[in-house]
């Protein structure tokens, strides 16, 4: 299985969704659920930054589908 454990690479991902979600007004749980259909993976990535418990892992197909989605929906907006 190929994923992402850094918390480098996950706290970046993290950042940028927050910006997204900022940007355009949308809630973690909306975001997480038209994303990736798991509306309580921005919480779980939040609480994973904090822990003292291992990330979860997210697979590369996981944060090639969160990349997508923001970029698609940015495309979409602009239209």
């Amino acid at each position: 299985m190929d994923s992402i454990t850094s918390m480098n690479g996950q706290g970046a991902l993290l950042a940028d969704i927050e910006q997204f979600m900022e940007r355009h007004g949308i809630s973690d749980a909306t975001f997480g659920e038209k994303a990736v259909n798991d509306g309580h993976l921005i919480a779980e990535m939040r609480s994973a930054r904090t822990a003292a418990r291992s990330p979860r892992k997210l697979r590369r197909s996981t944060v090639n589908r969160l990349r997508r989605f923001m970029a698609r929906f940015e495309l979409d907006a602009a239209a």
